[in-house]
């Protein structure tokens, strides 16, 4: 009975610290009332500034207010933010990155095919536009948006790079231009998802569950 006992209780330690990296890691909300060591973009000219007016959680977030000319045609995308990617933290078990975004886009008078706010991933020149695998721009309100990035994390964080980087971008395409629209778009809870333990996180899980049997089969000695 003992000896189950003690399995079960050193499966539960190693549970629980493995547990222990699989939760979301709040990257920035920008409470110090600063980029937080984010690049500011200039979407269509316009500076995107940290200030008080949104926020979907405390009081700060970034925000961007610019105007689409009606001369706009086809697409682009439009950089709100971007910073290097060991600056925030990302490791090669990063699975996900999660933001809240607010916009308030009317397209009316134009034609859109594109409307998103999406990641650009930049390791050395290669370019990689991503998609949220969840949520979308909801006009007038914060929506959460998720991004599956597992399989350009490896890479992204290869020792041997001189550079790589994360980009919040606003991903816009037209076939008709319609009038002047000025648009809102803020950024605010960045959050990082490591899904796989690292393999010194795992080892050092390991060692503890070990060390704690090696003690308690000691006093039960």
């Amino acid at each position: 009975m003992k000896k189950i006992c003690l399995v079960r209780t050193v499966l539960t330690l190693g549970f629980l610290c493995l547990s222990g990296v699989a939760s979301a890691a709040l990257i920035t909300s920008f409470e110090t009332g600063d980029f937080d060591g984010w690049n500011a973009g200039s979407p269509f000219g316009s500076p995107t500034v940290v200030n008080s007016n949104r926020a979907s959680d405390g009081v700060y977030s970034t925000e961007s207010v610019f105007t689409v000319p009606s001369n706009y045609g086809g697409w682009g995308k439009h950089t709100l933010i971007s910073r290097g990617t060991a600056d925030i933290g990302i490791t090669s078990g990063t699975t996900h990155i999660t933001l809240d975004a607010y916009t308030n886009w009317d397209p009316s008078g134009w034609g859109v095919y594109g409307n998103q706010i999406e990641l650009t991933l930049n390791y050395e020149g290669v370019w990689t536009q991503i998609a949220p695998v969840s949520g979308g721009p909801v006009n007038g309100s914060f929506t959460t948006l998720t991004y599956d990035i597992s399989a350009h994390a490896a890479a992204m964080t290869n020792p041997a790079l001189a550079y790589s980087a994360v980009e919040v971008v606003w991903f816009l395409g037209t076939w008709q231009a319609g009038p002047d629209v000025v648009q809102t778009i803020s950024i605010d809870n960045i959050h990082g998802n490591n899904l796989v333990p690292e393999p010194a996180s795992a080892a050092l899980s390991a060692s503890c569950a070990l060390a704690w049997c090696a003690t308690r089969r000691r006093r039960m000695g």
